[in-house]
């Protein structure tokens, strides 16, 4: 999951311990004879031409096939956001992961950065009744305006309201709720929507998911990346939740999407099951006005023709800038990015689409998205553990991303991880949870290292699940 790398001016603490680990770096083989005893995958030549090679010892590493291997020392120990200017409206979506559950009408689905494998099919539900047409895209608006009523204004109030310069207007029900997380209980603020009025408000990647609205139509729960962590939630699962109505009503958790930038609620359902938690009248409007209008007028005149209330301008999040900071950090372009104040980020689509590829992962049997440098070293320390015989070691059902826009541990108050840089992977998550003591077998450790990663299971907080790019290998 990644250690804490976002400071702009580390402390003296931190600073001594950037010169331990620059002189803790293991060289790896730069030369060893004899036949390759397969093709070795390369570091695409426009890298490789770019990154210095140094001289390096051989290190015997169990099951590692010999290659001959030029070493670039790359230690990315900081992330540091830099400050911009506002954000443009995106017309693409960036790179933000959206968790989806299998749906019970059989439709199948993966978790934000999971190998698709094509046999891993969700398991078949019974027939459900058809749920309404969902179109695949719909156009993404920003959300200007949050204006609580006086009072609760019913549907076909919204309906006949008419301010000229709003674009989009929804109701919605705010209203606080408890789930009885496995986390134990925990107070909810829950957003009630319509989806199909309400989807074009939410952050792009959102939006254009179509997987998220066809669980809320389904009758499931969408939750923030940062609350679902905090409350141990599980992806697919069940949770009951207690509205105003006093009725515990079970609800699946549908997705780990994000909401608004910033977040307007933690979680939403549709207006079938917030009626059966109590909701009624809408209480709370998301409101984008036209470009050539100015939000605050729109506002006075909603609340105008409403009765009374109090208008809350959304400020858009400010861009920011993320850059590797470190020996060899030069040869990584750095991103800008929109932080979605819930854990996770949007990154620069054009960043995306330059330095992340997809490829088939050995052993897992499907597509992994990483950063195209590290992406021929994961693939050659899986291929080694394939040839040790280590394989089943691996859990290939139980992959945790790589590719994965977020702060660590979703946590929007800590660093941005590695795995927003596509520069880290997670595998064998059940049994090497954050915190716990690893379980994953140390030969595999060794062939990743020799490969040029460095694993989690050796931090203090240890991550038994995590490994990240320690070192560039041009490999022949």
């Amino acid at each position: 999951m990644g250690l804490g790398r976002t400071l702009t001016h580390p402390p003296a603490a931190l600073q001594r311990g950037i010169v331990r680990s620059l002189r803790g770096l293991v060289a790896l083989p730069r030369a060893v004879t004899g036949p390759l005893a397969r093709t070795v995958v390369a570091v695409p030549r426009r890298l490789a031409g770019a990154v210095a090679a140094t001289a390096s010892a051989t290190r015997k590493v169990p099951g590692a096939t010999a290659r001959v291997a030029v070493l670039a020392v790359l230690v990315p120990l900081l992330v540091s956001p830099i400050g911009g200017a506002a954000p443009e409206r995106a017309a693409e979506v960036g790179g933000v992961a959206i968790a989806v559950a299998p749906s019970p009408r059989g439709l199948q689905a993966v978790p934000a950065g999971a190998p698709a494998a094509p046999q891993d099919v969700a398991a078949q539900q019974a027939p459900a009744a058809p749920r309404p047409e969902i179109p695949d895209t719909v156009q993404s608006l920003v959300p200007d305006l949050i204006v609580r009523p006086a009072q609760g204004v019913p549907q076909e109030g919204l309906a006949a309201l008419t301010v000229p310069g709003v674009q989009h207007l929804t109701g919605a029900v705010e209203q606080q709720v408890t789930v009885a997380a496995p986390a134990g209980p925990a107070p909810l603020r829950l957003l009630v929507v319509d989806p199909a009025a309400f989807r074009p408000l939410t952050p792009e990647s959102t939006a254009q998911t179509k997987a998220v609205w066809e669980r809320l139509l389904d009758g499931e729960m969408v939750v923030r990346h940062d609350v679902a962590q905090q409350l141990q939630l599980e992806l697919g699962g069940t949770v009951p939740v207690t509205g105003p109505s006093g009725q515990a009503v079970p609800i699946r958790v549908g997705a780990f999407a994000s909401n608004g930038a910033p977040p307007l609620a933690d979680a939403i359902v549709p207006w079938e099951v917030g009626g059966r938690l109590g909701a009624q009248a809408p209480n709370l409007l998301v409101i984008a006005v036209t470009d050539d209008t100015e939000p605050s007028s729109v506002g006075e005149q909603v609340v105008s023709a409403l009765g009374g209330g109090q208008v809350t301008p959304v400020q858009p999040p400010q861009q920011q800038r993320a850059q590797l900071v470190g020996a060899g950090s030069a040869h990584f372009e750095p991103f800008s990015y929109i932080d979605h104040g819930d854990g996770m980020i949007s990154v620069d689509p054009a960043w995306v689409r330059e330095w992340i590829v997809s490829a088939p992962l050995p052993i897992f049997g499907g597509v992994a998205r990483c950063h195209k440098v590290m992406l021929p070293q994961l693939i050659n320390a899986l291929l080694d553990v394939q040839a040790a015989g280590l394989g089943h070691l691996i859990d290939r059902s139980d992959y945790g991303g790589c590719f994965v826009p977020r702060h660590i541990l979703f946590d929007p108050d800590r660093p941005i991880s590695m795995h927003a840089w596509g520069m880290a992977v997670d595998f064998n998550v059940r049994s090497n949870q954050y915190g716990a003591v690893p379980t994953l077998d140390h030969r595999i450790v060794g062939i990743f290292e020799h490969w040029g990663f460095r694993w989690g299971g050796d931090w203090t907080t240890p991550d038994g699940m995590h490994f990240e790019l320690r070192a560039v290998i041009h490999a022949h």
